[in-house]
């Protein structure tokens, strides 16, 4: 019978994922990740199998947090859409922020870093990111649907618009930008594309 683990994996897993985010793949390294997940060799290979591996679970465990954290409240929650979608957006741009202020994204790092050489990492990459285009969709139809639009704006150039701005400021945050400013842009773009009818947070 094996050891059990000192650690579940669970809470591994959590800081497998923060290790990555913080210092990418190419900065970690298997004794790296068995530092931070305080598991033995053995358990780690058990759960988590090898680096590349533990990093595509990790990455598939950033998506569910993201979906859990911030999707899933602005396509359910209550009240304006126009709001939510700001929401949003502030809340994506304070995850790439936390910490020491220059992890950025997860999957736009990855998309830089590691799927230019990577077909499952790409592929994982475009997966995030189409769902995260099709949220703000989905948010700014809404909108449109609750009148808070104006009716001359080209909602699908609207939402790409927005989308794509929100992965220059995950990269511009992860560089060191301000946080003020990139909130104040990110409001400004919704403002300035969907012309809401709605004051904004």
């Amino acid at each position: 019978m094996g050891r059990r683990p000192l650690v579940e994996r669970g809470v591994a897993l959590d800081r497998i994922m923060e290790r990555f985010w913080t210092h990418g793949y190419d900065g970690t390294s298997i004794d790296d990740l068995l530092e931070a997940s305080g598991m033995h060799r053995g358990s780690f290979y058990r759960s988590f199998g090898d680096k590349h591996s533990a990093f595509v679970t990790a990455l598939t465990r950033y998506a569910e947090m993201v979906g859990e954290d911030h999707l899933v409240p602005a396509r359910d929650g209550r009240g304006s859409p126009c709001k939510r979608l700001v929401r949003l957006l502030y809340a994506r741009l304070d995850a790439t922020a936390a910490g020491d202020g220059r992890r950025g994204c997860l999957v736009v790092n990855t998309a830089v870093d590691v799927a230019p050489h990577d077909d499952l990492a790409r592929a994982m990459v475009a997966t995030s990111l189409e769902t995260m285009r099709a949220a703000i969709g989905g948010l700014v139809d809404e909108a449109v649907g609750a009148g808070e639009v104006d009716g001359g704006v080209d909602t699908e150039l609207a939402a790409d618009q927005i989308f794509a701005l929100l992965q220059g400021v995950n990269v511009l945050s992860s560089a060191g930008a301000d946080s003020r400013r990139l909130r104040r842009l990110l409001r400004r773009t919704v403002e300035s594309t969907l012309r809401p009818t709605v004051s904004l947070p």
